[in-house]
């Protein structure tokens, strides 16, 4: 109860001070980059060491891809009914084909499940990570004429990004050294992660000439925070994905979209408007929906 209070009150928090303009309007940016390059990796670096692997975890890591496939074929179908360009039409895969799964996935599967149930999560992210910087960038190009597909870019993408090498060094270094001593630090600066990673998200909200797009807004929203973790919640259910593993793999699948995708799709001049006003109420509705993809699974995984 206690960490979903700090949730609520983190969120409230970046809200407000962004209102009455308590700090410069990208201060942002500088809390993620701390997020990313040292409260991320330290979570990784604490938590994947003691994994204990079995074949159930192999469905938390190929989730993200089959979820980008799926969302594909939706947004194809979604096309058919709704008018869209090409810029269009990426901006709603890369909104809803890719989850928030370490901004809000970590605070709140640490908030629902508990310190132990990170190490599922962080899988979870690595992978959608990978998704995200191949496909998703992929498509952004295609969608893009102006730029480019530079396959060496995307390589060096995934390869140098800092989380991606703690889990790397969090597989190797227990092989070489003992990580216990460092655990007091971990924990110290692990315990940035939660708040801080829900002020951004709530500094970062903008809620504002919605009604034309209400319907994208609408049926993207649908889909990613209603129909997605239903499909993970079955399959989970059907392959008998039990326990913790198969909880926090529909929870995050649950997660409102990426921040990092409304950032490729502005990077790519493709609907920016569109994808800010999916990201915003989808944070704003997910903390909502989110309660409901704990409570169904604890009766069913």
């Amino acid at each position: 109860m206690n960490n979903i209070i700090i949730v609520a009150f983190c969120l409230l928090a970046g809200i407000f001070i962004k209102k009455f303009k308590g700090l410069p309007h990208n201060s942002y940016k500088i809390i993620n980059a701390w997020l990313i390059n040292i409260a991320i990796p330290v979570i990784a670096l604490k938590y994947l060491p003691t994994i204990q692997w079995d074949k159930q975890l192999i469905t938390p890591i190929l989730i993200p891809f089959g979820l980008w496939f799926l969302a594909i074929i939706f947004t194809i179908l979604l096309s058919r009914f709704i008018k869209m360009d090409k810029a269009t039409k990426a901006t709603v895969l890369l909104m809803i084909g890719l989850a928030n799964t370490s901004f809000l996935g970590f605070p709140i599967t640490q908030a629902f499940y508990g310190d132990e149930a990170l190490k599922i999560a962080i899988l979870i992210d690595q992978a959608t990570f990978i998704v995200m910087s191949t496909f998703g960038v992929i498509s952004a190009t295609k969608a893009a004429s102006h730029i480019a597909f530079k396959a060496n870019k995307i390589i060096r993408q995934i390869v140098l990004f800092p989380p991606f090498l703690a889990m790397i060094a969090a597989f190797i270094l227990p092989l070489f050294i003992d990580l216990s001593p460092a655990k007091p630090i971990f924990n110290a600066i692990g315990a940035t992660l939660v708040p801080l990673a829900i002020f951004s998200v709530g500094f970062q909200l903008t809620i504002k000439d919605w009604k034309v797009d209400i319907k994208l807004i609408s049926w993207s929203l649908l889909y990613k925070l209603i129909i997605t973790p239903l499909i993970v919640l079955l399959f989970c259910y059907i392959a008998k994905v039990n326990g913790v593993t198969g909880k926090v793999t529909v929870l995050e699948a649950a997660m409102a979209p990426r921040v990092t995708a409304a950032i490729i799709a502005a990077e790519y001049h493709l609907n920016t408007k569109l994808a800010n006003m999916i990201l915003s109420f989808g944070i704003l509705i997910g903390f909502l929906t989110a309660a409901i993809w704990w409570l169904l699974p604890s009766s069913l995984l």
